[in-house]
């Protein structure tokens, strides 16, 4: 007896409401709903007729928060299964919280992704906790707004008063009071204001011509204030100018405020006067304004314009940014910032000239035209970067449409003088909420996005997130430390072992470097390469590697140990510096023994003369060159003569699976044949198992490398690895090219 039978009844009488939907192989963030249960039915509105076949997208209701939105679009689209607690929508529109989760499945037999998607109803619970939150806010912020406003209106430059519905003064602040004290008034304290006002009229506080020569004036007053008229201006018996403002209170309370204006008045009483005396030339200076003004906006629109693609600049961008930002305090309007950055387009402007590559930045502004809409505010702000700025709606959709539609209208090629011209861009995506008050952090925030597009492959989008954030922080952090690494030289060299297919003998070391961190330990190139790029201090960590393999070679010889060839790796930039060959010169290794490693996408897609030329000085010093992840770029037999390397080393990704990958094991096959046919030894990285071994060897592989043998070992692992490994001359390759041509 089996309990398959059970599953069915389980997944329909579970008060768990789950969904599965079928995705997309090539995009976590692409599925399709094909079951449901009656749970899910019951909470969301939605029958099982109702979501099959359609999107995720369904389930997204108007009132979902955008950054939530476009957290789950990147978590999907990353295959990575994960949680969240959010306000969503059911059919109906009602609105509930609800624990919404997500777990990647893989079907047993086709291997194809799957989404299971649980809801859970948490509205009780989360009502129940913003209550409590609410009730422990309020008697504590209303006891800090009664003290507060009392004394901001003690504290004012103005009189200020507060009168019941009879007229009757019930407080006035100290200004109110020293106002009538001044013309020797009685005691102001619950007097009604006709009453205050006649005190003040028999003590001449006001001038003749404003009340004396007005009968009824007093009551007009009481009126005014009563009826909330709109404000007056009193001159006071000593020429002041009092401008009153009357306002009415909820609770049905008239409040008087007196501002002081016998300045304001003065200055428009001579303002008046000027103007007057001007009137014959006003026409004339207007015409001159006129055109002044007409030549001020030409100027300005053509500094707030990128002269290419008529799209506005990084200055435009900066002012209106500046203002989104304003607004949102203000308005509380919250925008999305896209920063987009063309792919790869130096090779570009390299192979097919500037004109081509003018061209097609006018491509891309006019399809960023035709993504975006009307209201949304479109730049060029670098050479080959655009940004936009969108105000975010209530449908949680827009950016992540608009983005897409950015990447799907640039997959059509153009053509220029009979060349066509394929073109993709990477979008970092940051939304600016109520409490932001930087803009250029808002665009770093885009940029960082930015990275992480470029980093998972380019020609995507990537949404801003507190991770990021963190990466961001935790990368200047490393910079910092990274700058004191190099000056107090922190960097040690581990070796790793190659052995000779046949023998199993040593045939050569490969130098790798490590950072020996002080707080966070021996850290990878992994952890700090790039950012060491960044910082142009790849040339310094180079010049203290050469000098440690140098010193490591020589006590090695020092104890009797003979190292056939030790491999360096060498970063593409570093291959345009014509100070590499110096450097390896002056660091003493021998130059007989020494084998420089090249990543191959480095070759194909950035080689140039200076590279040929750095490579041709290495040859002739007799040092021997081989290509690193042979596999993984688009190298061609034309390219492989033109830098006739010593070496191909195959990339571990199609090591690691020919044990159980006949397809894999066919494709490395392949590789060996291309490198014997040319005359190349072909070295295989990632031997993990000696079953890898055997089977590299099956494949035709001259020499291995990889854990089956050792790690990385640092100075003193490698010196007992030696004095046990059976050691032999350098691998010779059948028929090398440079010896064929010599």
């Amino acid at each position: 007896m089996t309990f398959e039978p059970l599953i069915p009844q389980i997944a329909e009488r579970t008060h768990e409401a789950l969904a599965l939907a079928k995705a997309d192989p090539s995009d976590g963030a692409v599925m399709h709903f094909q079951w449901c249960n009656a749970a899910f039915s019951a909470m969301t509105g939605f029958a099982l007729e109702d979501i099959h076949g359609c999107r995720a997208i369904t389930l997204v209701g108007p009132d979902m928060d955008q950054g939530e939105h476009l957290w789950i679009i990147e978590k999907l689209m990353n295959w990575e299964s994960f949680s969240i607690e959010l306000c969503n929508n059911t059919k109906t529109g009602q609105t509930q919280w609800q624990r919404m989760s997500w777990t990647y499945l893989q079907h047993p037999d086709t291997s194809a992704p799957w989404w299971l998607c649980s809801l859970r109803d948490i509205s009780r619970e989360k009502t129940a906790e913003l209550m409590e939150e609410a009730q422990k806010r309020v008697p504590v912020v209303a006891e800090k707004i009664g003290l507060r406003t009392h004394n901001a209106v003690e504290a004012m430059d103005h009189a200020f008063a507060v009168f019941n519905t009879d007229a009757q003064l019930i407080h006035a602040n100290s200004c109110f009071r020293h106002l009538f004290d001044e013309f020797g008034c009685d005691a102001l304290q619950s007097k009604p204001l006709a009453a205050l006002l006649s005190e003040a009229v028999s003590a001449a506080m006001f001038a003749k011509s404003e009340s004396a020569d007005h009968p009824g004036w007093v009551e007009e007053r009481v009126k005014r204030l009563q009826a909330g008229a709109v404000p007056y201006d009193l001159t006071l018996s000593d020429n002041r100018i009092l401008r009153a403002l009357q306002s009415q209170a909820p609770n049905g309370d008239r409040t008087l405020l007196f501002i002081d204006v016998t300045r304001e008045r003065g200055e428009e009483r001579a303002l008046l006067a000027t103007t007057r005396t001007l009137h014959n030339s006003t026409k004339e200076l207007e015409e001159k304004y006129s055109e002044l003004e007409e030549a001020k906006k030409i100027v300005e629109k053509v500094s707030l314009t990128d002269p290419l693609t008529g799209l506005s600049n990084r200055r435009h961008m900066s002012e209106v940014l500046k203002s989104r930002t304003s607004r949102l305090h203000e308005e509380n309007k919250p925008f999305a910032a896209l920063f987009i950055d063309m792919d790869r387009f130096k090779l570009i402007n390299d192979t097919l000239g500037h004109d081509a590559g003018d061209e097609l930045i006018k491509h891309v502004g006019q399809v960023l035209r035709d993504a975006a809409k009307p209201e949304d505010f479109v730049a060029r702000v670098g050479g080959d970067e655009f940004a936009i700025l969108t105000d975010l709606t209530e449908n949680a959709v827009d950016v992540s449409e608009l983005a897409d539609g950015i990447l799907e209208g640039l997959k059509q090629p153009i053509t220029f003088k009979g060349s066509t011209i394929s073109s993709s861009v990477s979008i970092g995506v940051a939304i600016a909420k109520a409490g932001m008050t930087d803009p250029d952090q808002i665009l770093a925030n885009a940029d960082v996005a930015l990275y992480r597009a470029k980093h998972l492959g380019r020609n995507r989008w990537s949404f801003f997130t507190q991770q990021m954030h963190e990466e961001a922080l935790s990368a200047k952090r490393t910079s910092k430390d990274l700058l004191k690494a190099c000056k107090d030289d922190q960097f040690k060299v581990y070796y790793q072992p190659q052995v000779d297919v046949l023998t199993g003998a040593l045939v050569g070391l490969e130098a790798l470097v490590r950072w020996q961190h002080p707080s966070r330990g021996i850290l990878t190139p992994f952890h700090f390469l790039d950012i060491a790029d960044s910082l142009g201090v790849v040339k310094d960590i180079d010049q203290m590697v050469f000098r440690h393999v140098a010193q490591d070679i020589k006590d090695f010889e020092d104890l009797g140990l003979k190292i056939p060839k030790i491999s360096v790796n060498v970063s593409g930039r570093r291959l345009r510096d014509p100070a590499l060959v110096h450097d390896i010169r002056r660091s003493g290794v021998d130059p007989s023994i020494m084998c420089v490693e090249i990543l191959e996408s480095i070759y194909l897609d950035d080689v140039d003369e200076m590279i040929c030329w750095t490579i041709d000085q290495l040859r002739e010093m007799g040092i021997m060159i081989a290509i690193d992840d042979f596999g993984t770029g688009h190298a061609s037999i034309q390219g492989l003569l033109k830098l006739e390397p010593h070496w191909l080393k195959i990339d571990q990704q199609f090591i690691r699976p020919i044990v159980e990958d006949d397809a894999k094991a066919s494709l490395a096959h392949s590789i060996v044949q291309i490198g014997h046919g040319l005359g190349i030894g072909v070295v295989a990285e990632g031997v993990e198992t000696m079953k890898h071994a055997d089977a590299a060897a099956g494949l035709g592989c001259d020499v291995l490398q990889g854990y089956a043998f050792a790690r990385p070992m640092d100075r003193s692992a490698t010196i007992d690895y030696i004095r046990r490994a059976q050691v032999i001359p350098p691998y010779q390759v059948k028929a090398p090219i440079t010896q064929a041509k010599a």
